[in-house]
């Protein structure tokens, strides 16, 4: 889709060659410039699982449902994330944010199209070098307007950024702290080796409904996995092939909603006392 924008006929040609004669770079160039899912050298899962969840489903289809959310900000070059499970529809969608200013330049240093990921819709752009966090907000309160978004995991990086914003838009969706690597949060309880087994369950028994973004394909096919001696498997950003932040806020959603009770049972134990925000 960059052809002739962010990719020139010469580069790519000169990429292809080169494969042909070096079969180890064959599978970089089909990944870094065709969008075709190659999995990582220890991929966390394959591209038939998760392309047989895929399917593109109308936003309206779930207006009024109640979901759970999982936010991963960044800073100035990882995508800020904000994944919504609806565990009633087991349905997932993530949306994505990124700097506008460096838009170009990050496309040719991660290979992947953000500016035609942008031009269709797959992701937001922000003004500046980095995600202005007052538009994730706004897009929050929409997003909470036509949902019924009982909470929202969150990463504690950078969250006291977003707090003012989130007041600013007139949010009030309650914020749970999600652990990140082998920590489980103190307050809830989350923790991401139980969030990510939940997450691979839903995927491998083919229950889940996920909304196709290009975006989130990516990072899925970039994930990799690492394990503690008791074999906690956790998501190793160093060791992955690309972004992975849409794998990690979705995650992070489906952790969020295990306590999701389908006949109007009592969740507050799961969530002993929220930070509500906006209020």
């Amino acid at each position: 889709p960059s052809l002739g924008h962010t990719f020139t006929d010469r580069y790519l040609r000169e990429q292809v060659t080169q494969a042909r004669g070096m079969p180890s770079k064959e599978s970089i160039v089909r990944r870094l410039n065709f969008c075709q899912w190659v999995d990582a050298d220890n991929p966390w899962m394959s591209s038939d699982v998760w392309m047989g969840c895929e399917e593109d489903f109308d936003l309206q289809e779930l207006q009024g449902e109640e979901c759970y959310g999982g936010l991963d900000l960044s800073g100035t070059r990882d995508l800020t994330s904000l994944a919504l499970f609806f565990p009633k529809k087991r349905k997932l969608l993530v949306e994505f944010w990124t700097p506008k200013d460096t838009l170009l330049d990050r496309a040719k240093t991660d290979r992947v199209p953000y500016d035609a990921w942008e031009r269709g819709g797959h992701i937001h752009t922000t003004p500046g070098k980095a995600v202005k966090y007052g538009f994730v907000a706004e897009r929050i309160a929409d997003l909470s307007m036509l949902f019924d978004i009982k909470a929202i995991a969150f990463d504690q990086y950078r969250i006291k950024y977003l707090e003012p914003e989130l007041e600013n838009a007139s949010v009030s969706v309650p914020l749970i702290p999600h652990g990140q690597g082998y920590y489980k949060a103190q307050d809830s309880g989350l923790w991401m080796p139980h969030s990510i087994e939940l997450f691979e369950q839903m995927l491998d028994d083919g229950v889940i409904i996920i909304k196709t973004n290009p975006c989130l394909r990516w990072n899925a096919a970039s994930a990799v996995t690492e394990a503690d001696q008791k074999e906690n498997r956790i998501f190793a950003k160093k060791k992955s092939t690309g972004r992975i932040d849409g794998v990690v806020a979705s995650a992070m959603a489906i952790g969020a909603a295990e306590g999701y009770e389908p006949d109007d049972g009592d969740i507050e134990g799961f969530f002993d006392d929220p930070i509500i925000v906006g209020i």
